[in-house]
């Protein structure tokens, strides 16, 4: 009895079995993270067993995943060609060298000749021909080796037989007379030479300007001489001793100063002066304590005057023409030069003021640059107030009115506008 009681419950279980696999079975979903739909064949076969025995293997439904849409993000890659920029090589690794003439000082013996111009431009050893590689090659020489005269030497530059040059301001104002307001007599009484060199910088835009559009030639630079003295055969005391006296000078503006004391002025080159003092042609002579020590005026005069009425200020150009064939990089190179050969000459034409003051009066310990007179020292004639007012009386009264005539209107309001802030003293 137990026995049908067990294979009866068997047989009704076996049989609901069968019922609930013959009807609708329950449909598993499983979510997977796909691309795209992708029916998956997968069959799951489940045995029953009852007491042990197999009675009947029953087929599962198809487990069907179904994909869950994704987003993917595609990222496109985008090129640009970029155009590679060429390395600009410098000049100086180029194959091209330029070759520069260039007229420097009027004499092989100034020092600011030797110490600077020469061991800036002068042979291979120069600063530039080492700085450049050698592809910057500058041939200078004095005013004398290429025949250039002191008053002439603006119309080589302008024509471009010389490419590069240094010219005294008031020695060549007869080409451009706006330029000689940089040095007009008695304007920068200080022997230090610091007001001179802030009127220059003051007035260099304009001078610029004037001298490119008169003579298309471009400024580079300035520069000073000691400062600018009367060498005297005869003991003097003041200006008003130079009155009949036959004075060299160098410009109009120091003609000037002479007239205004009657002196007679005699224009001349300063290679020229030595021999005129020898033979009478001069009285004395204007020029920088330390220039006239380079000459040995000392040999030819005997007094020094110490009277500060000029500083000789001189410029630096070059053809325009040429500078501005210049490639960009050689250009720049050579402004960086200018800039500071200006500082050089100026600090030198500094020192060399008091220099040439012990070297012409026999002082050994003040001579350090240039020549001792020892044999047969000059006398100094130290200026006192009454000769600075008289040079002050003379260039309110004379150089300046008479510079004004020369060179217009024009020249006076610039004048006032950038010197006279410096000086302190206006064109009225």
């Amino acid at each position: 009895m137990r026995n049908r009681i067990t294979l009866g419950l068997g047989l009704l279980m076996a049989g609901l079995i069968s019922v609930a696999c013959a009807g609708e079975t329950e449909t598993i979903i499983v979510e997977k993270e796909v691309i795209v739909e992708v029916p998956v064949e997968k069959v799951v076969e489940k045995p029953i067993i009852v007491e042990k025995e197999v009675i009947k293997e029953i087929a599962v439904e198809r487990i069907v995943e179904i994909e869950k849409p994704v987003i993917k993000e595609v990222i496109k890659e985008i090129i640009v060609e970029k155009e590679v920029e060429k390395k600009v090589v410098d000049f100086r690794e180029r194959d091209k060298v330029h070759n520069l003439s260039m007229v420097g000082q009027n004499a092989a013996s100034l020092l600011q000749w030797k110490l600077v111009e020469v061991p800036y431009f002068l042979g291979d050893e120069s600063m530039v021909m080492e700085e450049t590689n050698g592809k910057v090659n500058v041939k200078i020489n004095t005013y004398p080796e290429l025949g250039v005269g002191q008053f002439d030497v603006l119309r080589y530059l302008a024509s471009g037989v010389i490419d590069m040059g240094m010219f005294n301001l008031n020695s060549v104002a007869g080409d451009v007379p706006m330029v000689e307001g940089a040095d007009l007599a008695g304007q920068y009484p200080d022997m230090e030479g610091l007001v001179a060199l802030e009127g220059t910088k003051a007035y260099m835009p304009e001078m610029a300007k004037e001298m490119e559009s008169k003579l298309g030639i471009v400024m580079t630079g300035h520069m000073n001489f000691p400062a600018q003295v009367p060498y005297c055969k005869f003991a003097l005391t003041g200006s008003a001793d130079l009155k009949d006296k036959r004075v060299r000078t160098f410009g109009s503006t120091l003609g000037d100063y002479v007239e205004h004391f009657g002196g007679i002025n005699v224009t001349m080159a300063f290679v020229d002066v030595y021999s005129a003092m020898q033979t009478g042609i001069a009285d004395c002579a204007i020029t920088g304590t330390g220039s006239g020590n380079s000459q040995k005026w000392y040999e030819v005069t005997t007094h020094l005057y110490t009277l500060p009425v000029g500083w000789s200020v001189t410029g630096y150009g070059a053809n325009g023409a040429m500078w501005a064939g210049l490639p960009t990089d050689v250009r720049d190179y050579l402004t960086d030069v200018f800039d500071r050969l200006t500082v050089a000459q100026w600090d030198i034409g500094f020192q060399l003021t008091q220099d040439g003051i012990d070297c012409n009066t026999g002082v050994a310990s003040g001579c350090e640059l240039g020549n001792l007179d020892a044999d047969s020292p000059m006398t100094e004639v130290k200026p006192g107030p009454s000769d600075f007012a008289a040079l002050a009386e003379a260039t309110a009264e004379t150089v300046l009115p008479r510079w004004v005539e020369r060179c217009g209107l024009d020249c006076k309001i610039i004048y006032n506008r950038t010197i006279a802030p410096v000086t302190g003293n206006a064109i009225p």
